[in-house]
């Protein structure tokens, strides 16, 4: 039976807590407030208008958005409201009646006597409710922590957090442990029956269990200590997802969780295209990414797919990380028109055919062993010969053959500081020949994009290697360890 209870879907257990209350106060109604009443019409006007007033209040002031499992204090409280006004309402026409001596919707009887019983209909039918309520808590829940269910602090306790805890509170998934904040005010007060705490006191819990998921539910004014505060989380090993922003909010159907961006874990803001000369470059014309399975293809891959292309081509080895791909585009809102070429770079004459086939005007060339402490194993240094010097000359040489407009060679600091002589020899190798082909071309321009960090959500990057095919606009990347790198 509980396990069945806990199964329902929110507007079902809301259903379930309504009926329960009601059923509460009729048996409230009927022992103290339905005697001094003249007439089963008035029985039956009075028991309508308590259930509506309390269904009216409850819902407008969330009553019902903590059903059973977050019952707390300020819940309990709430009932108090319609049931004072009801009874203030029953009340008072008992004593307009009585002054006018014209009794309709009540007997004649003592002031007292109804009075007791206004006064004890308001307190049973509160008593009944609450204790129906906890129990039921008890009951389904137990007093502890739910068995297997990830423990939860919020950060934040304004809107957006109160609409995340009403949102998640019944799921059978999270438990809820309390809320975080940097409002010295609030310190120590508790929010839907849990503690608000401090983000001092809450890194002290951290560090002595960091078995935690904090959902960061900001206001406006805190944004601004965002990125400091998923530093101080991760440096914890606290795993931590987020609202979107207000706006984001705005055009959804829902308040949902959302993983960290490139933005939040940099520290800075995501720089927004919507570069008229990004789109008008790509718009029309055919794409070729390598490598478009891996963390840097695949997220070129997702951001070129918005800047109107003709044709996109998606080359890889792997057939796995080229299924996740087109997993990817199967559900893509935007109509886009995608080719999956599952290929080798270091099959020329394979590649030659994607060429012909789809005649691309812009190559990226993702396509490459990066891995430096694997390479450095046994002999798999033959295998990177193969791939990051043969198989980047194929598709340099293919791009010339083909008049491409544009070809962009992808490195990474794991490949040009590489601990390897071989690696650093290839990309070195790689440049040069592209050099010289670019001497010889009239129609390609050979690119180098310098990538320092692979980011699994690499907006930044993806976005910095878009802008980077276009000549005039050189591109500059930082990161915190290494001076700026102008491509």
């Amino acid at each position: 039976m509980f396990q069945f209870l806990t199964s329902l879907n929110k507007n079902n257990k809301k259903l379930i807590v309504f009926l329960n209350d009601i059923f509460h106060l009729a048996i409230a109604h009927q022992i103290f407030l339905a005697t001094p009443l003249a007439s089963s019409s008035s029985l039956l006007m009075s028991f309508i208008s308590l259930v509506v007033i309390y269904a009216i209040l409850m819902e407008l002031l969330g009553g019902f958005s903590e059903v059973i499992k977050s019952y707390s204090a300020e819940r309990i409280l709430t009932h108090l409201i319609p049931l004072t006004l009801f009874t203030a309402s029953y009340a008072l026409v008992f004593v307009y009646e009585s002054i006018n001596n014209n009794f309709v919707f009540f007997k004649s009887l003592a002031f007292d006597y109804v009075i007791f019983n206004v006064i004890a209909g308001y307190t049973v039918s509160f008593s009944l409710i609450t204790f129906s309520r906890l129990m039921a808590k008890v009951m389904i829940y137990g007093s502890t922590t739910i068995s297997g269910a990830t423990r939860v602090y919020i950060f934040g306790i304004g809107t957006s957090a109160r609409d995340l805890f009403s949102l998640y509170s019944e799921n059978e998934n999270y438990d809820i442990i309390g809320f975080i904040t940097n409002d010295k005010d609030n310190f120590g007060r508790s929010l839907f029956g849990k503690e608000i705490i401090s983000f001092k006191k809450a890194k002290k819990i951290f560090k002595k269990d960091n078995n935690f998921n904090v959902f960061l539910a900001l206001e406006q004014e805190e944004l601004k200590n965002r990125a400091e505060v998923i530093n101080e989380l991760s440096n914890m090993a606290v795993t931590v997802k987020s609202i979107p922003s207000y706006s984001e909010y705005l055009e959804k159907d829902k308040l949902v969780l959302e993983e960290l961006s490139a933005a939040d874990i940099l520290g800075r803001e995501e720089r927004k295209y919507s570069d008229n000369n990004l789109v008008k470059f790509f718009q029309n014309k055919s794409v070729l990414i390598t490598g478009a399975g891996g963390s840097i293809g695949a997220e070129l891959a997702k951001s070129l797919a918005s800047v109107g292309a003709a044709n996109l081509i998606f080359l890889d080895s792997s057939e796995f990380n080229l299924y996740k791909l087109q997993e990817f585009f199967g559900a893509y809102k935007n109509p886009v028109n995608v080719n999956f070429e599952l290929a080798d770079i270091r099959d020329k004459k394979r590649l030659d055919k994607i060429f012909d086939k789809y005649k691309p005007k812009i190559v990226f060339h993702a396509a490459a062993y990066k891995h430096v402490p694997l390479l450095e194993e046994s002999t798999n240094f033959v295998e990177a010969i193969k791939t990051n010097i043969i198989g980047s000359k194929n598709v340099a040489e293919l791009s010339q053959n083909h008049n491409c407009e544009r070809f962009i060679f992808v490195s990474t600091d794991k490949a040009v500081r590489a601990f390897l002589a071989l690696l650093a020899f290839t990309v070195l190798y790689v440049l040069s020949y592209a050099a010289l082909l670019a001497l010889k071309s009239v129609c390609v321009a050979f690119k180098l994009a310098k990538v320092p960090v692979v980011v699994a959500s690499a907006v930044l990057l993806t976005k910095s290697l878009a802008d980077n095919a276009i000549l005039d606009k050189p591109c500059v990347v930082t990161t915190t360890s290494s001076p700026p790198v102008t491509l």
